[in-house]
């Protein structure tokens, strides 16, 4: 599935509190964080209806505070619910939204809006489209030193190559991603992949 934005794990603490990160947050800002994180919550219970609602409640605010960075997170979440929702053409208008304000804004999710964009690609069966999006991704991930992205590039560059027909190929891929993964001690990922590889 998609990767939720990965600002939520640098804001927000272990327990879920919001935290205050490098400067002073306006009320506002906080608010706009604290509908998203109930707004994912809805979503992990289930509940799509309810995260809608939340989300939006978070957009309305970033359009107020003209905050890019909360825009292109929002479009993510509306990708991300579209995926819960099985509608891959609207995850990928979704995504596209997000990348045209992250382009804009230099955002640090580019990375990760490409690497979703590929997830989708490959669910819609379009792999060119996806390993180019995968590779765009990569490099950004190179750019930035960002070895977890680049554990994501060889778990989705794996399941394109898997589901557009070398396994062979594919499952190698995955292993360097698991290896990557082990390296970090990302007991998640290591029991996904893990599973998906056979080991």
């Amino acid at each position: 599935g998609l990767a939720a934005p990965q600002g939520a794990a640098r804001s927000e603490g272990r327990n879920g509190s919001l935290r205050l990160t490098g400067r002073e947050h306006s009320d506002e800002e906080l608010r706009a964080r604290a509908h998203k994180m109930l707004g994912n919550i809805a979503l992990m219970q289930g509940d799509l209806g309810g995260a809608r609602g939340q989300y939006e409640n978070a957009h309305a605010t970033y359009v107020a505070l003209t905050d890019p960075f909360g825009l292109a997170s929002y479009w993510q979440n509306m990708a991300v619910l579209a995926s819960f929702e099985r509608n891959n053409e609207r995850a990928l208008e979704s995504l596209l939204e997000a990348l045209s304000v992250a382009e804009k804004s230099g955002d640090r999710e580019l990375g990760y809006i490409y690497m979703n964009m590929a997830d989708v690609y490959r669910r819609l069966e379009i792999f060119d489209s996806a390993r180019e999006c995968a590779d765009k991704g990569r490099k950004y991930f190179q750019d930035h030193r960002d070895r977890p992205g680049e554990g994501k590039y060889l778990t989705i560059l794996g399941m394109i190559t898997i589901d557009s027909g070398d396994a062979d190929q594919g499952l190698q891929y995955l292993e360097g991603a698991l290896q990557i993964y082990e390296e970090m001690g990302d007991a998640q990922m290591i029991a996904q992949l893990s599973n998906i590889s056979g080991r």
